[in-house]
């Protein structure tokens, strides 16, 4: 059995959204879902709000964002293609 963890969405509906591929192969799946509570969201939220303050993550971000512009500058890159995520 393979075990495959995505994030998705549940519209106003009631409808699940995933905007996520799936590399297994056609068939039938069990689908589990588990929700997540406002508080546990807000503090999920707040979390990501405190790694991203960090001076240290600023300029890890900062870091990274520059290595892939020098690549995308030296031709180092390959255009996405959503369909093949």
């Amino acid at each position: 059995m393979t075990t495959v963890r995505l994030t998705g969405h549940i519209d106003e509906n009631g409808h699940i959204e995933i905007s996520q591929r799936v590399d297994l192969l056609p068939g039938e799946v069990t689908v589990t879902i588990e929700g997540v509570t406002a508080e546990e969201q807000a503090a999920i939220d707040e979390r990501w709000d405190q790694l991203l303050a960090s001076p240290k993550s600023l300029a890890f971000l900062e870091k990274l964002g520059n290595e892939a512009l020098a690549e995308l500058d030296a031709g180092l890159t390959d255009e996405l293609d959503p369909d093949t995520l």
